[in-house]
């Protein structure tokens, strides 16, 4: 792959976004003519479920994007308010931002037979169906402080379009100290993200 070397083009792609593409276009051609083997994905975390479970029970229909970034923002703050974590989901810088390896769609669906997939547009909207047969529902084994963080980042965030929560997410300290890295050509794409970082 190539890209035009002038100016104007580093400015709308970064050269680690460029690097990137030469190392996912290597690693195809790599793959070619190797048969796949069959992998059984690990479940999703018991503790990420619930919490994306809380999150589309209480914002209602929300974007794959958005439960991604809802979820980084219930980290972050959960660390803020406590210093603590709200789960042992793992968060990874990737070119929208965080992304949890945990809310992978086929692991969800697979999590919770009741998770709702539409497409619109380019986009996967999720949300639970309601089940009168279902007892005990994600707001039940959370703990009052997992809720509290969770309600008020919904309440904060929750309406909000891809496109905003994706700036909300960038201005996080998390994130504005990986983009400062990378403005070094540093690649951290698929690195971990640090919620400790201030």
């Amino acid at each position: 792959p190539l890209y035009h070397p002038g100016q104007r083009a580093m400015v709308h792609r970064s050269a680690a976004n460029q690097r990137s593409d030469y190392r996912f276009v290597a690693e195809q051609l790599r793959r070619l003519g190797k048969s796949r083997k069959a992998i059984e994905a690990a479940p999703t975390r018991t503790d990420v479920l619930q919490i994306a479970e809380y999150l589309l029970s209480q914002a209602g229909e929300v974007s794959y994007f958005g439960l991604h970034k809802l979820a980084y923002l219930a980290e972050y703050l959960s660390v803020r308010k406590s210093g603590a974590r709200l789960s042992g989901g793992y968060f990874i810088r990737q070119k929208d931002g965080p992304y949890c390896t945990d809310l992978q769609i086929q692991r969800l669906k697979k999590a919770n037979p009741r998770l709702s997939i539409r497409k619109v547009g380019d986009a996967l909207m999720l949300h639970i169906q309601s089940d009168m047969f279902v007892h005990g529902e994600a707001s039940d084994v959370l703990s009052r402080e997992a809720t509290k963080v969770l309600d008020e980042v919904v309440e904060r965030y929750g309406a909000r379009s891809d496109s905003e929560l994706k700036t909300v997410v960038y201005l996080t300290a998390p994130m504005r100290s990986m983009l400062r890295r990378e403005q070094k050509n540093i690649n951290l794409y698929n690195a971990p993200i640090d919620f400790l970082t201030s």
